[in-house]
């Protein structure tokens, strides 16, 4: 990360615009952990969900399975 900041700040031909550009980049660095990481965080959170959806499912499937088999069966 810092040999490309390095390699665009040389790009520019006065020191003006290169002290522009790193000061440019280091506002873009401090606030873009949740840009970068945005997919992953979203991907987690799916996952999450998911999990969670397919517990309530399994779970009231069971239940249902199970409801049905006891009213079948007869106390004595």
């Amino acid at each position: 990360m810092e040999s490309s900041t390095i390699f665009n700040i040389t790009k520019h031909h006065c020191p003006a615009c290169a002290y522009r550009y790193y000061q440019e980049s280091l506002n873009f660095n401090n606030n873009s952990w949740i840009q970068e990481n945005s997919i992953f965080i979203i991907s987690m959170v799916l996952l999450i969900l998911l999990t969670l959806f397919f517990i309530v499912l399994f779970t009231y499937l069971n239940n249902k399975k199970m409801n049905k088999l006891f009213s079948k069966s007869t106390l004595i």
